[in-house]
């Protein structure tokens, strides 16, 4: 019975792994992190993020991911990226289509000097496999990311709010109020 088990396991973890358009997730220091392959490279550790201009990633982790990847030169504005507490060169800007998983992020690409991470901004990831499966969920219980059609979310209990840009990133309006 133990090595059924076993077998279970390791069969739905290959499933998982085959299809990955559904990521377990790790939290470290305050951030999330995926495993996923990019451009069918070896799985590497992802941080997910909202807020990034485009996909961050370091020279050493480009030269050994990205450097036979058809991307477009684009022209920099800036030298340099600001983070909170520290301050990158940007190497080179460029734009393309990466496969991350069973996802494809397509727009801008970053390689910066020192970057300790690769970093994606999960809302510019759309899912390859299902067209109709295009709402990312954070499962924070069960610690998952996976895409979703809109049939399987209960959508009473959601918030919607209109998008005024997509590009680079989402803004959206709502009206906030604050009270002591």
């Amino acid at each position: 019975m133990n090595r059924f088990i076993a077998i279970v396991l390791v069969l739905a973890s290959t499933i998982i792994a085959a299809c990955q358009t559904t990521f377990k997730m790790e939290k470290d220091s305050g951030h999330y992190f995926i495993h996923a392959k990019i451009n069918d490279n070896p799985a590497s550790r992802i941080f997910v993020e909202t807020g990034l201009p485009g996909m961050l990633i370091s020279q050493t982790d480009y030269d050994r991911l990205l450097s036979n990847t058809q991307l477009d030169s684009i022209e920099l504005r800036h030298r340099t990226m600001i983070f909170h507490h520290r301050t990158q060169n940007i190497n080179k800007a460029l734009y393309g289509s990466i496969n991350i998983g069973d996802l494809r992020y397509h727009g801008s690409i970053y390689v910066l000097d020192q970057f300790d991470k690769i970093g994606v901004p999960v809302h510019r990831l759309e899912n390859l496999k299902d067209s109709t499966a295009c709402m990312m969920r954070f499962d924070f219980k069960q610690m998952t990311l996976d895409f979703v059609s809109g049939d399987s979310v209960n959508q009473t209990m959601m918030h919607k709010f209109n998008i005024t840009r997509l590009s680079p990133m989402p803004v959206i309006e709502a009206t906030l109020s604050i009270s002591d």
